[in-house]
């Protein structure tokens, strides 16, 4: 199953999307900021693999010891994501899911006018919405895109409009929980 990491600093800023199927490593691409943050360290992550902390508890010497140690989860491992995932933790770095069916919204929200925790707010909401939703996400999104697009009065009117629709997807969601 494809799915992709979005990665988000800690002021919500995008940082970059890596994709995954089965958990291994696909692609990544980065933002300019991305690149300036995490660049370097993605570079070594495709050479040696992500550096993960793993714990041991209980030596030879004594049962009650806990042992941390460092490996490194190679691209090509089914591991990758979930050891990206706790990378980009131990940094402060959100990594939200997003399943392969919701990545087309996502790019639609990424060409609004949004602060980067409203951006936030609407991931976190496609990254719960159900797939049988999707449709009218992309009709919103693309209603929203148009006005923008159009530079006319109505983009605050469509961009309510689009939070409205975000607050209702979580509030039905979180209630079923």
């Amino acid at each position: 199953m494809t799915h992709m990491l979005i990665l988000l600093d800690p002021s919500c800023a995008f940082l970059g999307e890596v994709a995954l199927e089965s958990g291994v490593f696909v692609r990544v691409i980065l933002t300019d900021r991305g690149e300036e943050m995490i660049g370097a360290a993605v570079r070594e992550w495709q050479t040696r693999g992500v550096p993960v902390r793993r714990e041991l508890f209980g030596t030879k010497g004594n049962p009650n010891d806990i042992v941390f140690y460092q490996e490194r989860v190679h691209p090509r491992d089914r591991q990758f994501g979930e050891a990206l995932a706790q990378w980009c933790g131990e940094r402060r770095i959100a990594a939200v899911v997003l399943p392969s069916g919701v990545t087309e919204c996502w790019n639609k929200v990424l060409r609004l006018p949004l602060e980067p925790q409203e951006r936030l707010a609407l991931l976190i909401a496609l990254s719960k919405t159900d797939p049988a939703m999707i449709s009218p996400w992309q009709d919103f999104l693309d209603e929203a895109i148009c006005v923008c697009e159009a530079q006319t009065s109505d983009a605050d009117a469509a961009i309510g409009k689009l939070r409205k629709k975000a607050a209702e997807g979580l509030v039905k969601r979180f209630a079923r929980v």
